[in-house]
């Protein structure tokens, strides 16, 4: 995920622009611009738009996870983790070119799931934000 829809989706999340800002260090005013589209997230220094994404990562790795979310998450980094070792072993044995293209691509191929995965997690941190005003709306029918 780039860091333009780290920052996107943190102007859509439950923090008020002020929050945002003092969390972040990245002054109001620029905050609230961003936030009501008066400026572009393009246009930012990359001091800030770096303090944001920072702010990002932080909340994203306070979310609390389902138990389900958890062992999948486990599970996947166990996995990795035998199959990059099978790699690592097969390529201190006979150190050659093709081991080491193989363990690169595990590793990208790595890299690409977890960011898939963070993916799925905020969509589902979204979904379970909008069960309340769905329900209410429901309420009101």
């Amino acid at each position: 995920m780039d860091i333009k829809q780290k920052i996107e989706i943190l102007f859509k999340s439950d923090l008020s622009g002020y929050a945002i800002a003092k969390q972040s260090g990245v002054n109001q005013a620029v905050v609230s611009k961003l936030m009501n589209g008066q400026r572009e997230i393009g246009k930012l220094s990359l001091d800030s738009a770096q303090k944001l994404a920072d702010l990002y990562d932080e909340r994203i790795n306070e979310v609390e996870l389902p138990d389900n979310y958890k062992v999948i998450r486990e599970v996947m980094r166990h996995e990795f983790k035998e199959i990059l070792e099978s790699q690592l072993d097969l390529y201190r044995e006979d150190p050659n070119g093709d081991d080491k293209l193989v363990f690169n691509y595990l590793h990208g191929e790595f890299l690409k799931v977890l960011s898939d995965n963070q993916a799925i997690f905020e969509m589902a941190e979204y979904a379970n934000s909008m069960v309340e005003p769905v329900q209410q709306m429901i309420d009101e029918l």
